[in-house]
């Protein structure tokens, strides 16, 4: 992983250098060299924490927190990628003081990779949106998008590692790794992941 930070490092020093501003063609090429480090870096940090969970070294930290807490901060980490794909996320606002006890950070690794996935494998300009559910002192979050359909005989393969459906993956970034991780997560944290596609 150190070469890599390394590399983004340096890219970002060459991308915001005032003194020696990049000409049109490095910048472009600059563009390719960060997209393509943290394409990398993801599967490695996504290859380590899985390892780690096959391994039962995953450590997970209690603490009381707020859901709507959660959705604001995993918005803004995806941010960027929802006004590039032109979505919108709507959520509940009426969700704060609405306690839960887990992993802060492990949810929303949890949250931010349904939001990617929902915009990755989502129509461009279409809502995106987060709702919530609580039943039996438990609260059900969903993230539902607008999309291709997952074929039924798919649909016990969605969370096996390396699944990535039938879609032109030349186009869509990642390894397919992301959600066979967070529904481990989720079950070590007491909780589980599931889905529905129409």
């Amino acid at each position: 992983k150190t070469p890599l930070n390394s590399i983004l490092g340096f890219s970002d020093v060459l991308d915001n250098d005032v003194e020696n501003p990049l000409n049109d063609e490095q910048k472009k090429n600059l563009k390719y060299i960060i997209s393509a480090s943290k394409m990398v870096s993801q599967l490695v940090n996504e290859l380590l924490d899985f390892n780690s969970m096959e391994s039962g070294k995953v450590d997970i930290h209690y603490s009381d927190f707020d859901v709507f807490e959660l959705i604001k901060e995993s918005e803004e980490i995806v941010f960027k990628e929802l006004q590039n794909n032109k979505n919108s996320l709507v959520y509940d606002s009426n969700l704060k003081n609405c306690i839960i006890h887990a992993d802060f950070l492990r949810s929303k690794q949890i949250l931010i990779n349904l939001l990617t996935n929902a915009i990755k494998y989502g129509f461009p300009e279409t809502v995106i949106s987060i709702s919530t559910e609580v039943k039996n002192e438990q609260i059900y979050i969903s993230v539902e998008n607008e999309g291709h359909s997952i074929p039924k005989e798919k649909h016990n393969m969605i969370f096996q590692p390396f699944f990535r459906g039938d879609y032109d993956h030349s186009k869509i970034s990642g390894y397919g790794i992301g959600l066979s991780l967070i529904k481990k997560l989720s079950q070590l944290m007491g909780g589980d992941l599931n889905f529905y596609s129409k």
